[in-house]
């Protein structure tokens, strides 16, 4: 009896080992983080499959065993999960039925256009980058938010918004939409006539005061000098417009660029482009509205990541020439 007892001890005591091996013990690999991703539909046993067949966990019986006996396994959402080297099969639970588990921050820069904002898109969530661009530009989806405009250009507000992996490309959308009402609201608030405000041509001045200066200081300064080219009926001639209508291309703008045939090249249109040519943020959309008080028409790049802003063109020219001297030295 007692030799009985010994073995039955030790068959709990080995027992006890192997569930604390399979359920605690990290699992560890070389190289890259391990990536597994649930999709809908996908229960505990589809899931526990995936993490085995990664590398992550030791026994998928396991895995669905404990997430049904705490009933994870009710908690774990769709979506794309990391693991790094060193994860036990109970962490990897206990993360994957976290309240928080695989949420994937998506975050948009201020100046970010459709195009950029999709591929950022894509590569975060695994938005469809096409659908999400067709979408933006298409007449009927954007009069359904009440945007009367040709795309939803200038209407993504830029910021950081949490989704799953695999979500569609009208929820990101809408919600960035519903970011730029939110925004716009708070702006308007300290406006004196908020109702005659037109939407349209302040969004597209934010948009040029967003791409051509990234210093706060300026941008009321950048602000001041297109409405005041506005006001006398001068040429704004902003050079990310141009780049805009060529296709967003990185390189230095050449003399034949400024001559290419476009509704948004402001070289050769007077006026505010059609539409945004970015997705401006709070501080430009706040200097479009409140331009400063000066008597600025130019502004040349200082190479410094700032401007030199000047009242006649004789001033700008000498400024432009004295930089030039400056370089060749």
């Amino acid at each position: 009896m007692k030799r009985i007892l010994i073995w039955v001890m030790a068959l709990l005591f080995l027992a006890a080992g192997v569930i604390h091996y399979l359920l605690f013990w990290p699992v560890k690999w070389e190289g890259a983080k391990g990536v597994v991703e649930v999709k809908q539909g996908e229960g505990a046993q589809v899931v526990a499959a995936h993490l085995k067949e990664a590398g992550i966990i030791r026994s998928a019986s396991a895995f669905r065993w404990l997430a049904r006996f705490t009933k994870a396994d009710k908690k774990i959402k769709v979506g794309l999960y990391s693991f790094s080297s060193g994860t036990s099969l109970s962490e990897a639970l206990k993360f994957m039925a976290s309240p928080k588990a695989g949420v994937i921050v998506l975050t948009a820069p201020e100046g970010a256009t459709i195009k950029k904002i999709a591929g950022l898109a894509r590569n975060s969530l695994g938005v469809d980058s096409i659908a999400f661009v067709t979408l933006c530009q298409n007449r009927a989806f954007v009069h359904s938010l009440g945007v009367f405009a040709s795309s939803l250009e200038g209407y993504l507000f830029p910021s950081s918004y949490e989704f799953y992996w695999g979500v569609p490309a009208r929820e990101v959308i809408e919600k960035m939409y519903v970011g730029f009402k939110n925004a716009w609201s708070e702006i308007i608030d300290s406006a004196i006539n908020p109702d005659t405000l037109n939407v349209a041509k302040i969004l597209t001045m934010a948009s040029l005061v967003e791409t051509e200066t990234g210093i706060d200081s300026e941008r009321v300064l950048v602000s001041q000098v297109f409405h005041r080219r506005l006001k006398i009926g001068y040429p704004l001639q902003c050079d990310p417009t141009v780049i805009y209508a060529l296709g967003e291309t990185k390189r230095a703008l050449g003399h034949d660029d400024l001559k290419f045939r476009s509704p948004y090249n402001t070289y050769l249109n007077y006026g505010l482009p059609p539409g945004p040519i970015c997705n401006p943020g709070k501080a430009a959309l706040k200097a479009a509205l409140n331009p400063a008080s000066t008597k600025y028409l130019y502004f040349v790049a200082n190479g410094d990541g700032g401007h030199i802003f000047s009242e006649t063109l004789d001033q700008h020219n000498r400024e432009i020439y004295r930089l030039k001297k400056e370089n060749q030295q």
